[in-house]
């Protein structure tokens, strides 16, 4: 699957004569407030810099696994996220655009939408550091509201990116889990009124040149298991 990545979705280079000005506002995003779990906080902000992982060099970076399911059947059928920056031409001046893109397995179809970025530094947090990722979607000729990206941790290689757009995903997925397992000794059990890390949606982002590594970094897999969890839905499976 990883050698065929750049042809997946060829037919998208047709339509990235779209315009190249990013739409959103320049007002205060509420992606600065954004909702994080204990210990988001604690992370030095010099190492949650959105812009180390997302700028670094290379045109894909991809969800390696997540833990929730974003399908409606609840069966983890939407495999292959990815955004691509893709490249393209405007009065001489290279550019790029940001897609991002998936597979249905059920339907056996491909899905785009172009992606507008911004970065802010999540209130509270010391330092200057954007460690929140700000995403509007096009979808047709209307953008959705904004998305917020908390980045807990990344590096060049790869990021632990919470979704709290999906918590409700992560905490029915937890809940399955958990109903699997009763009775085995189970570590994380959060004391009473705590929340389990598995009720915190979130992904594992690694850019294309690293996925086939036999191992992610040391602080990526760390702080995947202390914000999200163990659990581990795959969404694109290493060669």
């Amino acid at each position: 699957m990883l050698q065929n990545v750049g042809s997946l979705f060829t037919g998208l280079l047709l339509v990235v004569n779209a315009a190249s000005t990013d739409p959103s506002s320049n007002e205060t995003s509420v992606c600065q407030n954004v909702s994080v779990p204990a210990g988001f906080k604690d992370i030095p902000s010099s190492d949650q810099d959105v812009w180390s992982f997302v700028a670094a060099p290379g045109n894909f970076m991809s969800v390696l696994f997540r833990n929730f399911h974003s399908d409606s059947e609840n069966k983890g059928t939407n495999k292959c996220v990815m955004v691509q920056k893709v490249p393209y031409n405007e009065s001489g001046e290279t550019k790029f655009a940001n897609y991002t893109k998936w597979y249905n397995g059920t339907t056996n179809q491909s899905y785009a939408m172009r992606s507008f970025y911004n970065v802010v530094k999540l209130d509270g947090t010391e330092g200057a550091t954007k460690n929140v990722l700000v995403a509007r979607h096009q979808v047709g000729e209307n953008l959705t509201r904004e998305t917020c990206y908390p980045f807990a941790y990344p590096d060049v290689k790869c990021a632990v990116v919470l979704m709290n757009h999906w918590n409700d995903a992560a905490k029915n997925q937890c809940k399955e889990e958990t109903s699997s397992q009763k009775g085995e000794s189970d570590k994380t059990a959060p004391k009473t009124g705590e929340q389990r890390p598995c009720e915190t949606a979130c992904e594992m982002w690694v850019r294309h040149e690293y996925l086939n590594e036999t191992s992610l970094s040391e602080n990526c897999t760390k702080y995947y298991e202390q914000f999200c969890g163990n659990s581990k839905s795959i969404l694109l499976r290493k060669t």
